[in-house]
């Protein structure tokens, strides 16, 4: 081969290989490229998954804001409160607008007079910042604008922001829970094993299971007069009935007395719901109802708010309940004035004790429930609590005291009856459920 020929072929040699090697680089260059749009790409999805889930916890923080502010009160109150003087609604997402403002709090606008729910707040999680605002919105059945509520659900619009400028809206729309847990079947409920009950001797006192026996209840509708858990109970309390009037579905007397874990005896409709069985259930029912009550009582004298179905009265501690509307706590014992006029619920639970005066014409509608769950030392509110008994619950009492007591003021015709309506008024819900959800 010639010199010439050998010096072609290492040129075309070299043409080669460079261009191999501009190949290779360019190859390496657009996967650097797509690495780092790669890169940029997660990383704004893990802003925007931030933003969500801030967004997210503004939901959460409007649920149970909601829940504290307006229990099972009309909605509608609530829409009128954040509409603003033109009473349209206008929080909702088409309008809302974002100013970053870097590492500091951003601007939100766009919501017209209306007033957030709630505020902007700061959300910190591990090392990131994030903030939110949330807005009370009518849900679309009813128009989102309108501040006029017509079926118990509204819409929560919560907006999201993080410090590294990604933005997220979430909506939900919200309605109150049943109550937190079911109301026992029986127009007197005593809890636990072995309870005490002495009814006293006035002939003229009526325990009634028929359904608001004084006027607009369900016809046909009837409970025990008096349920209590087991046979073993059953049997105590109808070996004890005096000469007061028992009355339930054209059962009268003993037939009246029910467990209320048997359905087949005469009065007992449905089983009594599971969770009034277990002691941290009542005991956490408890706390719940101090949490959202309107007026937390702490000794005899309690000034107590003024009568409406939808008050909560919390008395932890002996207490003579006013005549009054909604639900009322004793933790301590509970005595019931003989011209006592209640309209909801009486819930005797903790010490589990009821003393009842006699001689006085007054009326419970609703129901009246009994459970000890003190614990071994019978004082309620300490650790102790539900560690003693069947299952944590101890025997629960319900004495009247004799006519010739210096409390007492002769025989009366006082009534103890059944009224689910009352009971339904009276009885909180839960925090609101979410029975929609939309990420924007």
């Amino acid at each position: 081969m010639s010199r010439s020929d050998r010096n072609a072929e290492r040129g075309s040699a070299l043409v080669l290989a460079i261009f191999v090697m501009v190949l290779l680089s360019g190859m390496g260059i657009s996967l650097l490229f797509l690495t780092q749009t790669e890169l940029q790409l997660n990383q704004s999805e893990l802003r925007f998954r931030k933003a969500f889930y801030v967004a997210e916890a503004g939901l959460e923080d409007a649920r149970f804001a909601l829940y504290e502010a307006n229990a099972n009160n009309p909605l509608s109150d609530d829409l009128v409160a954040v509409a603003g003087i033109n009473s349209v609604v206008e929080g909702l997402p088409a309008g809302l607008s974002v100013t970053y403002n870097g590492a500091s709090a951003p601007t939100i606008s766009g919501y017209g007079d209306d007033t957030p729910f709630v505020a902007l707040t700061e959300y910190t999680y591990g090392d990131e910042t994030g903030w939110y605002m949330v807005f009370l919105n009518n849900d679309p059945i009813d128009a989102e604008k309108s501040p006029v509520d017509s079926n118990d659900r509204v819409m929560l619009t919560s907006i999201g922001v993080t410090s590294g400028n990604a933005t997220e809206i979430v909506r939900a729309i919200v309605e109150p829970n049943p109550p937190v847990i079911s109301p026992p079947p029986a127009a007197l409920t005593l809890l636990g094993p072995s309870p005490t009950f002495d009814d006293g001797d006035e002939a003229g006192h009526m325990f009634s299971g028929d359904d608001c026996i004084s006027g607009g209840g369900q016809i046909g509708l009837r409970v025990p007069t008096v349920g209590v858990i087991g046979t073993d109970a059953a049997t105590a309390v109808r070996s004890s009935l005096g000469t007061n009037k028992y009355i339930s579905g054209g059962h009268e007397a003993s037939d009246t007395i029910g467990d209320l874990t048997d359905d087949s005896e005469a009065t007992v409709d449905y089983p009594i719901d599971p969770e009034w069985l277990e002691c941290r259930e009542l005991q956490n029912m408890l706390e719940d109802f101090r949490n959202h009550a309107d007026v937390v009582c702490t000794s005899h004298t309690c000034t107590e708010p003024s009568p409406s179905m939808d008050r909560v009265i919390f008395a932890d501690t002996d207490y003579t309940p006013s005549d009054g509307q909604g639900l009322i706590v004793i933790t301590g014992t509970a005595t019931l004035a003989a011209d006592l006029d209640w309209t909801g619920m009486i819930m005797a639970v903790g010490e589990g004790s009821v003393i009842r005066r006699p001689g006085g014409n007054g009326e419970i509608a609703g129901a009246l429930v009994v459970a000890n769950i003190a614990g071994p030392d019978g004082v309620y509110g300490n650790d102790d609590d539900c560690t003693g008994g069947d299952d944590g619950l101890a025997a629960a009492s319900f004495v009247t005291e004799d006519d010739d007591s210096s409390s007492s003021g002769g025989l009366g015709s006082g009534l103890l009856t059944y009224c689910a309506r009352n009971i339904e008024d009276s009885t909180p819900p839960g925090p609101y459920a979410v029975v929609g959800f939309l990420q924007r």
